[in-house]
């Protein structure tokens, strides 16, 4: 983000100008106050921050308030916001591993299953209550398509991600985040997300 008109010489005569820089994500704003004040040269600011933006979240906000939220005293900034850009990088190397239901759901491979997750652990602790009462091992069972595959799926997946033995291209958190922004919807949106997940649990099991 670049700014001018923060504070300097032709900014009241130099003195510190309170501002405010609200980032919101999943609509919870985070403050981040005073950050400006001519620090890249007279009147001018060049900001640059660090976004955590969640799998499946769909809208990052930025807005630049003049607005003395600590209370230090001043008048707040007359500013000016010239421009503003995101920029994401790419994942990092690595992932291409993945083991599927079939795998985790035999009773031989259940010592495999991370410590995190056991196949006991009831699967609403983990997601949204999708299957009411039941396990990670009996949803990872489930036979059937629609919300049934994609919870089997889904189990997979969040073995996979937790796994220090499977190098799998999402994180647990992503597991996570994925299912619970299509829990409760449609068949459609149950089938998109279990179609990606079919694709990144075949991609070959090491521990197989």
């Amino acid at each position: 983000m670049i700014f001018s008109a923060v504070s300097g010489t032709a900014s009241a005569g130099g003195t510190f100008r309170p501002t405010d820089i609200h980032i919101t994500v999943g609509g919870v704003p985070d403050h981040n106050d005073n950050l400006l004040d001519s620090f890249d040269g007279q009147e001018w600011d060049t900001l640059v921050l660090d976004v955590t933006i969640p799998a499946a979240e769909t809208m990052v906000t930025v807005q630049a308030f003049s607005i003395d939220n600590l209370g230090i005293g001043g008048l707040p900034a007359s500013l000016t916001w010239n421009a503003a850009a995101l920029s994401v990088p790419p994942p990092p190397n690595g992932g291409g591993e993945g083991c599927t239901p079939g795998f985790w759901k035999q009773d031989q491979k259940l010592d495999l299953w991370p410590a995190a997750f056991l196949p006991g652990t009831p699967f609403s602790d983990v997601f949204d209550d999708a299957f009411p009462g039941k396990t990670l091992l009996e949803v990872v069972r489930l036979k059937g398509g629609g919300l049934n595959r994609l919870g089997a799926h889904t189990v997979a997946a969040l073995l996979n991600a937790a796994s220090p033995d499977v190098d799998y291209d999402l994180s647990v958190a992503e597991v996570i985040a994925a299912f619970n922004a299509v829990f409760p919807g449609s068949n459609p949106e149950y089938n998109a997300l279990k179609n990606t997940l079919v694709d990144l649990n075949e991609q070959g099991c090491p521990l197989d």
